[in-house]
């Protein structure tokens, strides 16, 4: 089944979330190029908060690691590499504009946990407290909960409005 979502429901979809998050407020949200940074760039300019980007193409196995926000994550001390401190963890959304069955969010923790500080104890107390997920557009069936949700939808062929514009 297709389904095609119009900029309505992605300002309403944005908007929602901005309302859930409330009163926790991200630092950073984390989109994905090519095809999973649109909500995430109308979110980040909603809250002013910065966005990074970046790729993130599991099809086609191209993704690109980033060692700096396992740190912000972690509340890595520059001035003092042997510590991490609490008070230093950024507070991170990480945001998809489809989540159809929580394969990006999987690859975050998989790829953050095994790449700085790998399998540290304190990974347990990142994700899901300072690190949270958001989908402007949810599967109602997935198995695992993410923390806020624009939209939910059955598994569908999602078309947004900025896919195929030029047609």
């Amino acid at each position: 089944m297709t389904e095609f979502v119009d900029m309505k429901m992605v300002h309403g979809g944005c908007l929602e979330i901005a309302r859930q998050l409330h009163p926790w407020k991200p630092d950073i949200i984390v989109g994905f190029s090519p095809n999973n940074m649109m909500a995430a760039k109308y979110l980040s300019t909603f809250l002013n908060v910065p966005l990074i980007t970046l790729t993130m193409d599991l099809e086609n196995d191209n993704t690109t690691s980033d060692c700096e926000l396992p740190e912000l994550a972690m509340g890595y001390d520059y001035n003092n590499p042997e510590k991490l401190s609490k008070k230093n963890r950024k507070q991170i959304l990480v945001m998809v504009d489809y989540n159809k069955n929580n394969e990006i969010f999987n690859w975050i923790e998989k790829d953050w946990t095994s790449g700085c500080f790998p399998n540290h104890k304190k990974w347990a107390t990142v994700f899901r407290n300072n690190v949270r997920y958001a989908a402007l557009i949810d599967n109602v069936y997935n198995t695992t909960s993410i923390d806020y949700n624009g939209i939910e939808m059955g598994e569908s062929n999602i078309i947004f409005p900025w896919d195929k514009w030029w047609l």
